[in-house]
C-alpha cells in the first residue's frame, strides 16, 4: 500500500458524465471534484459527451485505459437505457463500481390548483379522458410508469414527449399537459413556491428526512406497484486494480462527508445515499432484474 500510495494518482483524475454543463451529471461530477481534491491529491476535471443517446459516451470510453483515472457518472438511467434505448455498455458487466452518493426521489406531480388530490383522483379522471401525461420518450421512467398506470387501470393513454424535467413541468404550468414525473430537484422550488402538488413519491418509503413531502404517500400505499429511485455514483472501468478503486471510495466518502457536500444535497432536494463498492454492485444488479422486468412489461424491452 505505501508503493501504491506514492504512485496513484500521479496526473489528474477526469470525470466523464453524459451529462450537459450544468445537468445533473456534470454538477455532481464538479461538486465532488472540490470537495475530494485534498484527498485525492490531483485536480480532478469533467468531459462531458451528451447526445447520440450515450453512444457519444461510451465511444470516449473505449479509447480509456482500466488505469483508475477515468471515472463515469452513472445514473439509474445507465442501467435502464440498456434495455430501453441505444446504450449498448452494461453497467454490471462492463464497469467497476467505486461510491453512489446520493438518491433523489420521484415525485408524481400535478398543478397545485388541478382537482386530484391523490393517485386514485388522478386514474379517476384519466379514465374519463382529461388527463394528458408528460415525460422523458419512450423508455424512460415517466413512460414506463404511465403506460404500466394505464394497463393495469383499464385508460387509454395520451402522452407528450419532451427532452426533460424542465420543459414537462413549464409545459405542465401552462395546461399543456396534467401530469408528469419529476425528480425532487426539478420540483423543489415549485413545491415550496406553491405552484405543484406532489400526489405521490416513486420512493419504497415516505420520505420523512425532506420536510415539504413528509407526509407525501408513497404509490405503495396507494395501491400501485411501482418503485424506481433516481440515483447518481461514480463508476470506474471494469479491470481497474482493487486498491485503486478503495483508494477513490475513500476520498469519495470523506468528501460526502464534509458539511459543504450536505448543504448541496439538501438545497438541491437530494438525499445522502452513500454505498461502498460491493453494496453499490448488489444495488445495480437488483436494479438491472427490476428494469429488464419492467421494460419487459410494458414492451419496450429491446434486449429480449
Amino acid at each position: 500500500m505505501p508503493a501504491f500510495a506514492e504512485t496513484f494518482p500521479s496526473k489528474p483524475i477526469e470525470f466523464v458524465t453524459q451529462s450537459s454543463v450544468g445537468g445533473g451529471g456534470d454538477v455532481l461530477a464538479r461538486q465532488l471534484g472540490e470537495a475530494a481534491r485534498e484527498y485525492i491529491g490531483q485536480p480532478m476535471v469533467v468531459t462531458n459527451k451528451p447526445g447520440a443517446g450515450g453512444r457519444n459516451l461510451e465511444n470516449h470510453l473505449k479509447t480509456a485505459k482500466p488505469d483508475g483515472y477515468t471515472l463515469v457518472v452513472t445514473t439509474a438511467t445507465s442501467v435502464l437505457w440498456y434495455y430501453t434505448g441505444s446504450l449498448t455498455m452494461n453497467v454490471n458487466s462492463e464497469l467497476k463500481p467505486v461510491i453512489r452518493l446520493q438518491v433523489e426521489p420521484n415525485l408524481v406531480v400535478v398543478k397545485a390548483d388541478a382537482p386530484w388530490k391523490d393517485m386514485k383522483d388522478l386514474i379517476a379522471a384519466a379514465k374519463a379522458d382529461k388527463v394528458t401525461f408528460g415525460g422523458l420518450p419512450i423508455g424512460s421512467p415517466e413512460h414506463m410508469f404511465f403506460t404500466k398506470l394505464a394497463k393495469e387501470n383499464g385508460f387509454k393513454l395520451s402522452f407528450i414527449a419532451y427532452g426533460g424535467g424542465g420543459e414537462a413541468s413549464t409545459s405542465l404550468l401552462g395546461n399543456n399537459i396534467q401530469a408528469t414525473i419529476l425528480q425532487n430537484s426539478e420540483a423543489t422550488d415549485l413545491v415550496r413556491a406553491g405552484a405543484i402538488r406532489v400526489l405521490g413519491v416513486t420512493s419504497p418509503e415516505r420520505l420523512t428526512q425532506v420536510e415539504e413531502l413528509k407526509d407525501v404517500p408513497t404509490l405503495r400505499e396507494q395501491g400501485i406497484d411501482f418503485v424506481f429511485e433516481h440515483w447518481r455514483g461514480i463508476h470506474t472501468l471494469a479491470g481497474v486494480p482493487d486498491e485503486t478503486v478503495q483508494f477513490l471510495n475513500n476520498a469519495f466518502q470523506k468528501a460526502s462527508e464534509k458539511d459543504s457536500w450536505r448543504k448541496w444535497l439538501k438545497d438541491t432536494g437530494q438525499i445522502q445515499g452513500n454505498l461502498n463498492p460491493a453494496a453499490f454492485k448488489a444495488y445495480t444488479e437488483a436494479q438491472d432484474q427490476l428494469v429488464k422486468q419492467l421494460s419487459t412489461e410494458v414492451g419496450v424491452n429491446k434486449r429480449k
